[in-house]
């Protein structure tokens, strides 16, 4: 009677027990890669919207409290930290404004008893011999539910508190549209972080379409290609747009407040001579 035995061993789980299993269960709705960016640490490079400027900030997401983690490297952003609702820990927040945390705050019998028998079947299934497939079967079952515990309940499960101050998790997101658990997250943490974000890069440039991680460097060679007349795309020309580089369709870099210093070294130098990029970055 498997169901049976998987019962008996949930009896026995410890709070820390359920916590690093709610981790697996959030890192599957948080739809997270499987390899961590630290090896043995709960950390992941992430991406949030600054959504006024419409481009995305690299930061890291974590499970556990800000004294848990490791030293990621390089230096990013933002953190997201989820908390452990079970076992939590003592640690001193800094108020820092680069950090978001969001706490697990209303559970209830039904999440529980899901998430204890998910946490019991895996368990088995990690020392189980030829029925290892069956206790496999059964945690894929319980973690489900519980995923679907939290996408129904996300908004007022959640606390989140950034510098200092906790909201519930809908009072951040009132008119959002049907989104994942992931989005919402995301969506929480461009709003608590967007001011931040103007302090750190008072001067960005504003953009026209959403560039992102994974389309910045195609966004800069369709701007390019822009420039040297080959091709003309509606992402290249948001790019040198947001950059100030156009004057209606013509290009016309004297107007933009980037490219100023740059044509001021340049008439600096005398004919035939160029800028390195030595004198360009520092």
């Amino acid at each position: 009677d498997f169901d049976a035995i998987i019962e008996k061993r949930a009896e026995t789980l410890s709070p820390s027990d359920l916590d690093q299993y709610y981790f697996k269960a959030l890192a599957q709705v948080m739809e997270c890669d499987e390899a961590t960016y630290v090896p043995s640490f709960q950390i992941w490079e992430h991406e949030i919207e600054w959504r006024s400027k419409k481009v995305t900030r690299l930061g890291y997401l974590f499970f556990g409290a800000p004294n848990e983690r490791s030293t990621a490297q390089p230096p990013r952003d933002f953190y997201l930290y989820f908390l452990q609702p079970f076992e939590p820990p003592a640690f001193d927040d800094e108020e820092n404004p680069d950090e978001v945390f969001f706490r697990l705050v209303q559970r209830d019998e039904e999440f529980e008893r899901f998430l204890k028998l998910f946490s019991a079947a895996s368990e088995m299934a990690a020392t189980a011999g030829g029925t290892k497939q069956v206790y496999e079967s059964k945690a894929k079952t319980y973690l489900k539910k519980i995923s679907d515990w939290l996408r129904s309940n996300m908004l007022t499960a959640y606390d989140v508190t950034y510098r200092g101050a906790t909201k519930r998790f809908a009072e951040w997101v009132k008119h959002a549209p049907p989104s994942s658990i992931r989005d919402l997250v995301n969506l929480v943490g461009s709003q608590c972080l967007e001011p931040y974000f103007q302090d750190i890069a008072p001067d960005y440039p504003s953009f026209s379409v959403l560039i992102t991680n994974k389309n910045r460097s195609q966004a800069a060679e369709d701007a390019i290609r822009w420039i040297t007349g080959s091709i003309k795309t509606r992402q290249g020309t948001a790019v040198l747009d947001a950059l100030g580089l156009l004057d209606g369709d013509k290009l016309r870099p004297q107007k933009s407040r980037y490219a100023k210093w740059i044509l001021e070294q340049l008439e600096k130098k005398g004919p035939g001579q160029v800028l390195n990029r030595s004198e360009l970055i520092t």
